[in-house]
């Protein structure tokens, strides 16, 4: 099976998925729609294990904004004459892999990680991803939240199946559970007692500041407990304010750390604190259950529903009810036995998760899509096409 996989950007998580799943094809070949996400400290042009193209990239004013559009990527699909395409997200770009798909009757597999929490649900954009979902041989979500979004823009639910975001999650557990690395970790950062972590940029929708006042009321009477806040985004000075003003010397801001180096954060830490919101999955969620760290999330972030369960490896809040976070917060750092058994079932992720596990059942999605493609031509009548296609031609849609 030939594989051509179209995606924004060479995001480490995906990049793991993309060289375990090669060996289940006979070709790969992946096409980035652009080289890197400024905003994120991910590396320019990695050395990849696989195939790989970087489109060109052409900027059209679109009104006040500029849409995005990768005129080679015919060009790439043509020449690589692929059985299924997977498209990534819901651009101009995965539009047009779809309109080559259904020229060459090779499967399309549209791919999310959206959730009703986090995409729109209503009007023009949301037609226009109809359009591709009711289109697609089958769909791979993200999460379960992200399967129920995909059958809300009117995919079949026997043609989605889940793949979670991961990553290498047995180097994580085992570099994070060595107790020399986790000695050192503290050191580095002068911990004492138990210690919450933060991981995240620093934006509205991450609700920092939630996770300080969390911090702060839980561990009132707790000797040595601390707080270190791993990130920096465009909120960032505000933070620093604040905890200069209120943090109590409990909180240290650590800055942003290299990907690569996120381990020793995690080993460091007992527990980690996610509060966002409008989260699609939220990577550091599964990265620490896989490093032993139980983690206090809000219900309605990607991973949440899937990952966490509550009581046994963490704790499920609902959005911004710190008082509930707290007393998550609360149960975790005054006592090492819960830790303890809560970092033990945290770990269970990796077999559960897994890179390895997760590469396998991306690839038995797509061979299971592939043997529907004769479908994948068959006009779907649904309310809102004329709009979709309207929409797709105008260059509306994000992803």
């Amino acid at each position: 099976m030939r594989v051509a996989i179209v995606t924004n950007m060479p995001a480490p998580y995906r990049v793991e998925l993309f060289r375990f799943a090669g060996s289940y094809f006979a070709e790969m070949l992946v096409l980035f729609q652009s080289e890197v996400d400024p905003a994120r400290p991910w590396e320019q042009r990695p050395s990849l294990p696989f195939a790989h193209r970087y489109l060109r990239r052409v900027e059209v004013p679109f009104g006040a904004r500029a849409i995005a559009i990768n005129p080679d990527l015919g060009g790439r699909l043509r020449g690589f004459h692929p059985d299924v395409v997977v498209g990534f997200g819901f651009s101009p770009t995965v539009f047009h892999s779809l309109t080559y798909s259904l020229r060459s009757r090779s499967a399309f597999v549209c791919l999310n990680d959206g959730t009703r929490f986090t995409d729109p649900v209503r009007g023009i954009e949301v037609h226009y991803r109809r359009f591709i979902v009711r289109r697609a041989a089958g769909c791979i979500a993200a999460s379960s939240l992200a399967a129920e979004y995909l059958c809300r823009l009117g995919a079949n639910e026997d043609r989605i199946r889940i793949v979670e975001l991961t990553t290498d999650l047995r180097r994580i557990r085992d570099e994070s559970g060595d107790a020399l690395r986790r000695e050192a970790a503290r050191s580095r950062w002068l911990l004492e007692g138990p210690t919450a972590c933060f991981v995240g940029r620093f934006l509205p929708s991450k609700h920092v500041r939630d996770a300080c006042s969390a911090f702060l009321s839980a561990s009132r009477n707790i000797e040595g407990a601390r707080l270190i806040i791993v990130g920096d985004g465009p909120c960032g000075q505000g933070i620093k304010d604040w905890v200069e003003a209120n943090g109590e010397g409990r909180i240290t801001l650590v800055g942003a750390i290299p990907w690569s180096e996120m381990t020793s954060v995690y080993a460091a830490s007992d527990v980690l604190i996610f509060p966002a919101t409008q989260e699609r999955f939220g990577m550091v969620v599964i990265e620490a259950l896989a490093a032993g760290v139980p983690v206090v999330a809000t219900r309605t972030c990607g991973a949440g529903a899937d990952l966490i369960r509550d009581g046994l490896n963490g704790f499920l809040v609902d959005e911004r009810d710190v008082a509930a976070m707290s007393a998550g917060l609360k149960r975790i750092l005054e006592s090492p036995s819960l830790r303890r058994s809560l970092g033990a079932e945290a770990r269970t992720v990796v077999e559960r998760h897994d890179v390895r596990l997760e590469a396998k059942r991306f690839a038995e999605a797509l061979e299971y899509f592939r043997e529907l493609r004769g479908r994948v031509g068959e006009k779907v009548h649904c309310e809102g096409d004329k709009e979709g296609l309207h929409a797709a031609r105008t260059g509306v849609g994000g992803g």
